[in-house]
């Protein structure tokens, strides 16, 4: 089995209009970031920084973020073990999709 080395969100960038959702995986990669290692969904963990909109679940492989209803640049994150990563989401009126 491969060792762990780091993950990332994918998308790491997105961009959605108020109120609507999106869903975000995880991902995990070896040293040299060709192979995607598995890693237990039990103990990823996704958080929001900015405070608005909803993530759920918040445990698992995978999470959806609902926006709020105001237009903004918005941050999570996910957690496995040592190891983090964050996302942006880009919130916009439906008019600027």
């Amino acid at each position: 089995m491969q060792e762990l080395h780091f993950i990332k969100i994918i998308p790491q960038n997105v961009t959605i209009s108020t109120g609507s959702s999106f869903l975000f995986i995880v991902q995990a990669y070896d040293l040299g970031g060709r192979n995607e290692v598995p890693v237990e969904g039990a103990k990823v963990t996704w958080t929001k920084s900015c405070g608005v909109g909803n993530l759920s679940p918040t445990t698992g492989l995978y999470t959806t973020y609902t926006a709020p209803l105001v237009p903004g640049e918005r941050d999570i994150s996910v957690h496995y073990n040592n190891l983090g990563t964050g996302a942006i989401v880009m919130v916009v009126e439906d008019e600027q999709i």
